[in-house]
């Protein structure tokens, strides 16, 4: 008696082969022809959607004036999604009275009261879809049921919720959102939120600067990034708690805020937070300071060119080069600080962004004693090649005389070592009797 454990005997091998390799091309044919015909199904879709969606584009404003009563066009369910999706494009850019047939059109049709019954009864990927298509509608109609799904079990949905209010953009929906982070955390992106309650309340950034004296050590910081984002001339509220704030991010985001609103204790307070103790801080009260671009702020952005952080050096020092007609004095007081690498940086922000030509030009005026002084600062502080490099090829005659007698009154160690290495370099017989005058 044959074991069970035993191998099976094939009678006739040749058959069973013959039989796997039909079957096998016969899986084949028929995953080709299911693909084949899914092609010509979806080709054949596509056709019609496209021939459909040119159709209603000729007659979009029927569509608009019609509002959805003619049942034409709302009774076939293509029609209606074409009409939806180019309705929500538009949505997007429309303003004044395009934008109010567009909201008509998604009250009158029915589009809306499907979108907030999807969300309400959805599920999954089918409930985030209506969230998105509900917050690209921006009505006022739709904030009760975006609002009841910010507290979702599901992370997604939530994260889709305030994307759809942040699209709604008003600030009662900015409000629904600073409710729901102030019940309970949310695990969501920060950029995500500051760009939700930046568009709800940029039409009124009064508002928003309300909400964040009262808002928790979390939700705060998120709130004056927003605030920054929107923040201008005239928004109301007293902003100089930001300026104090425990939080470093909050006394940042205040620089930025201030920039924006000008008050009028706009220095003493940016003055302030360029003595803070975090250097990012003092880095955005730098930025603030070079916004106004005015000789009251030299002395404090004096202070952060000798700060111990380089990026805030290096900002005050491109504050300090935009002052128009002030660069011997600040070049001066630079020179009093006494730190090589503050004169260093300035000189270097005054050579890259220009200003060393420019006084350079200037040269040819008569009167440019003004401008012959700061030269001469400039070349103390470390502008000798850029210096050099106009003395030896500046169109000018008289420019070229001019800085040829200022580096001659000279005396640095520093320029000659560089004077003797152009000698050395590749230069004309006139320019070669030049370097050799100086020399």
């Amino acid at each position: 008696m044959a074991s069970a454990f035993s191998s099976p005997t094939v009678q006739n091998p040749g058959g069973a082969l013959l039989i796997a390799l039909v079957a096998t091309c016969a899986g084949i044919a028929l995953i080709l022809i299911v693909i084949l015909l899914r092609r010509v199904i979806r080709s054949r879709y596509f056709k019609i959607r496209d021939e459909r969606a040119r159709l209603i584009r000729e007659n979009w404003q029927r569509v608009l004036e019609d509002k959805g009563s003619d049942a034409s066009w709302f009774a076939r369910r293509l029609d209606r999604q074409i009409i939806e999706e180019m309705a929500k494009d538009r949505m997007e850019v429309a303003r004044g009275a395009e934008k109010r047939q567009l909201q008509a059109l998604f009250c009158s049709s029915g589009m809306l009261d499907r979108r907030i019954r999807e969300v309400r009864g959805g599920v999954g990927w089918s409930k985030r879809k209506a969230l998105l298509s509900l917050g690209r509608m921006q009505l006022p109609q739709g904030l009760p049921a975006l609002a009841e799904t910010l507290d979702d079990p599901s992370d997604d949905v939530i994260l889709d919720a305030i994307r759809a209010l942040g699209l709604v953009g008003t600030p009662e929906a900015g409000n629904r959102i600073v409710e729901r982070l102030a019940r309970r955390p949310v695990q969501c992106p920060a950029l995500l939120l500051q760009a939700a309650l930046a568009n709800c309340f940029r039409g009124n950034p009064s508002r928003l600067a309300s909400l964040i004296p009262p808002a928790d050590d979390g939700v705060r910081p998120i709130l004056t990034r927003a605030l920054a984002e929107v923040a201008k001339p005239g928004t109301a509220g007293d902003l100089r708690d930001l300026v104090t704030d425990p939080l470093p991010d909050v006394r940042a985001s205040a620089a930025r805020i201030l920039s924006a609103v000008r008050p009028p204790y706009l220095v003493t307070a940016l003055a302030e937070l360029a003595g803070d103790a975090e250097w990012f801080v003092r880095l955005r009260a730098m930025v603030a300071l070079g916004d106004l671009r005015q000789a009251y702020t030299v002395p404090v952005l004096l202070q952060g060119l000798c700060d111990a952080n380089r990026l805030v050096r290096l900002r005050a020092a491109s504050a300090l080069a935009q002052i128009d007609g002030e660069e011997l004095p600040i070049l001066h007081m630079a020179m009093q600080t006494s730190d090589r690498y503050a004169l260093q940086a300035l000189v270097s922000e005054l050579e890259r962004s220009g200003r060393i030509v420019r006084l350079a030009n200037s040269l040819e005026n008569t009167e440019a004693q003004v401008a012959e002084a700061a030269l001469a600062a400039a070349l103390h502080g470390g502008a000798a090649r850029i210096l050099t490099d106009l003395m030896l090829n500046h169109r000018s005659a008289r420019v070229r005389e001019r800085l040829s007698a200022i580096m001659s009154r000279s005396q640095d160690p520093a320029l000659l070592g560089y004077l003797e290495l152009a000698l050395c370099g590749r230069v004309s017989k006139a320019q070669s009797q030049s370097l050799q005058r100086l020399l």
